[in-house]
């Protein structure tokens, strides 16, 4: 997983021409490590089925995700799968699973937060970083409908979204980077509210959110102050004397 354990200069890079200087906003918590997994033989599949799509396994398995046991089943070999490091046949297996406890337990069950952290972990392993971005997506919303504004569950939550979004400006995979900008600028004021209500005055956590809402929205102003000067490259500059 990756940690901000930069220095404030150490951010210049992300923005290019807008010379934006980060604190270590992002990235401040990592994931978690997932459960202990049952053990489960991967060597039957993998040469019985190589080259079948990773989305066909769980069927050729003869599991289907809307009987009970077959959804612990499809979980726990999922999780052994992941143990092993074969995070695309994890995938396939965890997606199953997560499909099955929505459609057992609701789509807003707290429950389904591991399992959700145990897909993104496999899916940063293969590098799919847009379904990583929709999971994370997906679980700000989870916390968001979980938890009220005095729970500080929902803090150490969206400091986990918060992570995300600081590596997914680092990335800049989809090209998104001032969306993603503005996603955390959202985040970290929603952290804030959260923890003015769960904290005390004087708390340093306090301060560093104020801190990161004034970075984001400074370089929320330089990209918008810079877009406007793309429009219009005729627009007025001051002389140099």
């Amino acid at each position: 997983m990756l940690h901000a354990v930069a220095t404030t200069r150490s951010w210049s890079w992300l923005f290019g021409p807008c010379r934006v200087w980060l604190l270590p906003a992002f990235g401040l918590l990592a994931l978690c490590g997932v459960a202990t997994a049952q053990s489960f033989d991967s060597l039957s599949i993998q040469t019985q089925l190589p080259h079948t799509p990773a989305r066909l396994i769980p069927a050729e398995q003869g599991l289907s995700p809307y009987r009970y046991q077959d959804m612990e089943s499809l979980l726990s070999q999922g999780r052994a799968m992941q143990e092993q490091g074969n995070h695309r046949i994890a995938v396939a297996f965890l997606g199953q699973a997560w499909q099955a406890h929505r459609i057992r337990h609701g789509l807003y069950d707290e429950s389904q937060l591991g399992l959700l952290e145990a897909l993104i972990l496999s899916e940063e392993a293969l590098q799919n970083w847009e379904a990583v971005d929709d999971h994370y997506s997906y679980m700000e919303l989870l916390y968001r409908r979980l938890y009220a504004v005095h729970d500080p569950r929902l803090e150490v939550g969206l400091g986990k979204v918060s992570a995300w979004l600081g590596n997914a400006m680092r990335l800049n995979f989809d090209g998104r980077r001032v969306e993603h900008l503005a996603k955390a600028n959202r985040v970290y004021k929603l952290r804030l509210e959260v923890a003015q209500h769960t904290l005390a005055a004087d708390d340093p956590k306090l301060a560093y959110l104020h801190e990161n809402i004034k970075i984001c929205e400074r370089q929320l102003y330089s990209f918008a102050d810079l877009d406007r000067n793309e429009r219009n490259p005729r627009r007025r500059r001051p002389r140099s004397r």
